[in-house]
């Protein structure tokens, strides 16, 4: 029997189901490699899919009209409920006297926005900034939403431009340990 439950732990280690190690993961499409903190898995991408369509139906419903989500999911690692990173692209296009940044700055009021009419009793802030990773500068989109006094949920948005697409790295978290992995493990990718 103990041989039987040995066969079927290494199984499932094989086909990771069970993540203890750090894993470091690279998106070649980028040159990226970041290394996955210690016990987070990675995510169900169809559970994620349903996740992002409540999101895009936030917005919907904030802004009256349909929006076209050309986003596309790298991947998405979780620890806990409410921990998570995950990476997506999509295609972008200036059209003429536009620039990045206030298309950035246009999104993220947005984002601002959903969060602020779809979440009426909650406290919500929020900051703008620019941080260097892997040797590479990234907008930055910080907020903070204040569930209660002992309760905040922290989603960073870290975006640019590579050519015609846009790379964004979220974080999401609650519990501020593993934030703190989660932003060691970012600020310390590498991009070649």
């Amino acid at each position: 029997m103990k041989g039987f439950k040995r066969t079927i732990l290494l199984l499932l280690f094989a086909y990771g189901y069970i993540s203890l190690a750090a894993q470091s993961v690279t998106v070649e499409q980028f040159g990226w490699t970041i290394q996955i903190p210690e016990g987070f898995e990675e995510f169900d991408p169809q559970i994620w899919d349903k996740h992002k369509k409540k999101g895009e139906q936030m917005i919907e419903d904030t802004f009256q009209e349909d929006i076209e989500n050309l986003s596309k999911t790298l991947l998405v690692f979780q620890k806990g409920d409410a921990n998570f990173i995950e990476a997506n692209y999509q295609p972008f296009e200036l059209e003429a006297g536009e620039t990045y940044e206030e298309i950035n700055k246009d999104v993220t009021s947005a984002v601002f926005q959903t969060f602020e009419t779809q979440m009426p009793n909650v406290k919500i802030d929020s900051t703008s900034s620019i941080a260097t990773i892997g040797g590479l500068e990234f907008t930055v989109f910080e907020i903070n939403l204040h569930f209660s006094e002992v309760t905040t949920m922290k989603f960073l948005m870290y975006s640019r431009l590579f050519g015609d697409q846009e790379l964004t790295i979220n974080l999401m978290f609650i519990d501020e340990k593993e934030g703190k992995k989660l932003l060691t493990s970012w600020r310390n990718s590498t991009f070649k």
